[in-house]
């Protein structure tokens, strides 16, 4: 679901449905498994995802709404938190 749904909101309720338990159990067994909580780890999947689209010359703008941004600048926060460069050094880097 997380990996099919990047550009979602996904709600944890909605994964606690799909696993059949409750949103604690869900985080919890989650975070043992994959060693970060769900909403990182979906994080983690839509920064993967910006890499490759900027890797392969897309803008930053149009990666941060593909992938479900607000804008430009919150895909810029969590690009700059994970990988300590913004989405359009990055871009730069790997053209």
């Amino acid at each position: 679901m997380l990996h099919s749904q990047l550009n979602s909101n996904i709600k944890l309720d909605d994964l606690a449905a799909v696993a059949g338990c409750s949103k604690r159990h869900l985080i919890r067994s989650f975070r043992q498994a994959y060693g970060v909580p769900p909403h990182h780890y979906r994080t983690l999947l839509r920064l993967a995802g910006a890499k490759s689209m900027l890797a392969a010359g897309r803008s930053v703008a149009e990666t941060a709404a593909e992938l479900g941004y607000c804008d430009q600048s919150q895909l810029n926060r969590h690009f700059r938190r994970e990988f300590g460069m913004s989405a359009g050094g990055y871009a730069r880097t790997v053209r």
